[in-house]
């Protein structure tokens, strides 16, 4: 028997979270480390999302160039021009970190997240690794090394294939004998040789 499975099904729902009182520097910092010009839309909308889920305050740091850009779509977001690396007072001060950088060309957003997620990931906080950020991840295995249990990634089908390419083939194979290789046993098996969540996105047959 099969059902559609909601994302509270498999954690729960978000604890400490709600703001009806309190002062915002008590409900957290989300850091959004965002890419540049005209790549900017995951970035905003993880954005609302942290806000819409309690956070009482969320920093996109982005290139300078795409300030105005976020700006002229985001209320009650602060923005930081990201120059090289965040300075590490930020890094201390964010309790949530979203890695999620696309560039115009390619290879400048996959080199721009080598950068960064390595300093993400031993800040040690609660953080989500999106777009170029999984590219960055993939075929490297230091880096791989560095995830933790309070990560989340959120790769599609082509970035899944790329961080686990014997999941995704095995995904792929049709079934002979026995039942299916199903889309969440993939998801389970790689968030276990991950250690940390995995949430593949697309519909599930």
């Amino acid at each position: 028997m099969s059902r559609d499975i909601d994302v509270c099904d498999l954690i729960g729902p978000p604890a400490g979270l709600a703001k009806r009182s309190g002062h915002k520097y008590r409900h957290g910092h989300a850091l959004i480390l965002s890419g540049g010009v005209g790549r900017g839309g995951a970035a905003r909308l993880a954005a609302r999302g942290a806000l819409r889920i309690g956070a009482g305050l969320v920093t996109v740091a982005c290139p300078a160039s795409a300030l105005i850009e976020n700006a002229a779509r985001l209320d009650a977001i602060m923005l930081r021009p990201l120059r090289g690396r965040p300075k590490r007072k930020l890094w201390r001060r964010c309790w949530r970190i979203a890695v999620s950088t696309r560039s115009a060309l390619a290879r400048a957003g996959v080199e721009r997240a080598r950068e960064l997620v390595p300093v993400a990931l031993r800040a040690r906080r609660a953080t989500l690794l999106d777009a170029d950020a999984l590219t960055a991840l993939a075929g490297d295995p230091e880096l791989f090394a560095l995830l933790h249990a309070s990560c989340v990634l959120t790769p599609h089908a082509g970035e899944f294939a790329r961080l686990f390419p014997d999941i995704a083939e095995r995904l792929a194979a049709p079934a002979t004998t026995g039942p299916a290789y199903s889309k969440v046993d993939a998801t389970r098996e790689a968030a276990a040789r991950a250690g940390c969540t995995v949430l593949l996105k697309g519909p599930i047959p």
